[in-house]
């Protein structure tokens, strides 16, 4: 049987939303509970084994950046628990932990450390990742001098430089509104497809995940809707909540008011000649 590395237990998740900022600093400053409270998840339990290949799927909006923080530890649950058996990398976001007044070196360092690297590894790894994000030049810049696109770069050179047990990965994250570079991409899809690396992805794009997921794990109004092979949860989602079946839904409710005012008999041609001269 095979090592469960993943296991969310009955989790619940909910965020407070504010209409207005002065709702938000109410809350914050005076502890007074305003805002309407929103129930992403209410109670999802899922378990992944070892070397699998995962999609989460929602609805735009439907929690699956929630869902893989969760995962990460970056979030907690209000009930429930997440169960982690390795060391993950998380590339939810490249800039996390970075600051733009300091020099490139020092985010380098920073991110190192969040990582738990010690400093010897940091001195041994810092020219070769350096190098490979194209920022040995300017290491002793601020990262504000750099484009995005470096800084980007640069997180994701430092994430990625070890080959995880575990990774949670954005489908949606590019450099800087760019696509992946061959020489970045080939280095991701190397990860992505590893037998050995437990990959989850937040997926976009169904296309695009389908070349390395082989299960998908579909959340919807705060549960597990559907968990099976990756093909099956893509038609699945086509089929019962894309853009495809809700447009079907808006079809079925107007025809449903024709048919409720007694505007259309419900044939589009009649036998009595009113057809077409």
């Amino acid at each position: 049987m095979s090592e469960v590395v993943i296991k969310a237990n009955h989790l619940r998740k909910t965020f407070r939303h504010y209409k207005r900022n002065i709702q938000k600093m109410q809350h914050m400053l005076l502890l007074r509970r305003t805002g309407d409270i929103r129930n992403v998840f209410s109670d999802v339990s899922f378990e992944i084994c070892k070397g699998e290949k995962v999609g989460i799927i929602t609805k735009p909006g439907g929690g699956k950046t929630t869902m893989m923080r969760l995962l990460a530890g970056i979030l907690t649950p209000e009930k429930g628990s997440v169960e982690v058996k390795g060391d993950i990398t998380t590339l939810l976001d490249f800039r996390y932990g970075f600051d733009n007044s300091l020099t490139i070196r020092d985010n380098y360092e920073i991110r190192c450390t969040l990582l738990g690297w010690s400093r010897e590894s940091m001195k041994e790894r810092e020219e070769e990742i350096l190098n490979f994000a194209g920022l040995s030049k300017a290491a002793d810049q601020q990262l504000r001098s750099v484009k995005s696109t470096g800084a980007n770069r640069l997180g994701f050179a430092i994430s990625t430089y070890d080959k995880p047990d575990i990774m949670l990965f954005d489908e949606k994250l590019t450099f800087g509104g760019k696509s992946y570079t061959p020489k970045y991409m080939e280095h991701l899809k190397a990860l992505l497809l590893d037998p050995e690396v437990t990959l989850v992805m937040a997926v976009n794009r169904l296309s695009t995940a389908a070349n390395y997921c082989t299960r998908g794990i579909i959340l919807n109004e705060g549960k597990v809707e559907f968990d099976g092979s990756y093909e099956e949860a893509s038609a699945y989602y086509v089929e019962n909540l894309g853009a495809t079946a809700a447009r079907r839904k808006k079809e079925a409710e107007a025809e449903a008011e024709i048919s409720d005012d007694g505007s259309d008999d419900g044939d589009e041609y009649s036998d009595d000649g009113g057809g077409l001269d």
